[in-house]
Parts: structure tokens; C-alpha cells; sequence
């Protein structure tokens, strides 16, 4: 599976476009997260362009074009937060536990 992540400044959102439909626990990870699937196509997610979500969907797209499991993007999303994301982070950590 492959990810391309676009920030749109426009909409002040961060995309994720998958090239395949995401598994339906990766689906429901990224919908806990606060992403959304676009109307007509599971393959396109958004969500507001917020940090630790910006930081969440770069470590994901990294994990999987490495070829690795979606929950190894979880290590790289811990180490990449500073103190001013504390709070994301708990929340992000708490859906992966």
C-alpha cells in the first residue's frame, strides 16, 4: 500500500491519498484520529492541519512506503513531539493502546 500526504493550505487540512483502501484497522485508527474519507472514495482521508497530525500522517507515510506495519509509524510520531504537542500526543497514544 502506498500514501502520498498533501497539505492544503487553502483548507487548512493535511490529506492522506492512499493508492488502495486502507485496511479497516488502519481506517479506524486515522477516524479516531480525527480524519475524515472523502464523500465519494475511501482512498482520500483529510483533517485539520494540525501538528501532531501533520507529524502522525508523515510517520505513516514513511512506515508504509518502508514497507513496514502501520503501527511501527506510532515510534517515529512519539519521538518527532515536542512539549507544545503534549496533549495530542496522549490523545494519539491512548488510540493505539
Amino acid at each position: 500500500m502506498k500514501l502520498e500526504v498533501k497539505l492544503n493550505d487553502e483548507k487548512n487540512g493535511v490529506e492522506l491519498l492512499f493508492d488502495e483502501q486502507p485496511s479497516e484497522i488502519l481506517s479506524e485508527r486515522i477516524e479516531t484520529l480525527g480524519f475524515k474519507h472523502s464523500y465519494n472514495s475511501f482512498l482520500k482521508w483529510y483533517a485539520p492541519q494540525h501538528p501532531a497530525l501533520v507529524e502522525y500522517a508523515r510517520a505513516l507515510e514513511k512506515a508504509l512506503f518502508e514497507g513496514n506495519d502501520f503501527l511501527s509509524s506510532i515510534t517515529a510520531l512519539l519521538r518527532s513531539f515536542g512539549r507544545k504537542h503534549r496533549a495530542k500526543q496522549v490523545q494519539l497514544c491512548y488510540h493505539f493502546l
